[in-house]
C-alpha cells in the first residue's frame, strides 16, 4: 500500500499508481560567457562557505521521486509546470 503524494488517496498494492521521478541539474548550454576574474571567484567561495553542502549540492542536481493515483497523474500531465489551466480532479485545483 502506498499514499498518492498529491491527494492522498491509498493505491493499494496490486492497483495502478504512477511513479513521477523529476531531476533538475545544472546546465549552462556548453557555453562559458567568458573567463570569471580572481576577484569574482574568491567572492564566490567566501559565499558558498555560509551556506550548507546540501544547499550547494541541491543548487546542481536534485532528484525527487513521487507516487501518483490515476487521476493525479491524469491532470499533471496536463500542465506538468503548474502553470493556470483550469484543469480539475475531484471540483479540486491541483496546483
Amino acid at each position: 500500500m502506498e499514499i498518492c503524494d498529491k491527494c492522498g488517496a491509498v493505491v493499494e498494492d496490486g492497483d495502478i499508481r504512477y511513479l513521477i521521478r523529476i531531476v533538475s541539474k545544472v546546465d549552462d548550454g556548453g557555453v562559458i560567457k567568458s573567463p570569471i576574474a580572481e576577484e569574482e571567484v574568491e567572492a564566490l567561495i567566501k559565499e558558498m562557505q555560509n551556506v550548507s553542502a546540501e544547499d550547494l549540492e541541491r543548487d546542481v542536481y536534485e532528484d525527487r521521486s513521487y507516487i501518483l493515483c490515476p487521476p493525479c497523474r491524469r491532470v499533471f500531465m496536463k500542465n506538468p509546470m503548474g502553470g493556470p489551466t483550469g484543469e480539475t480532479a475531484d471540483d479540486e485545483m491541483i496546483p
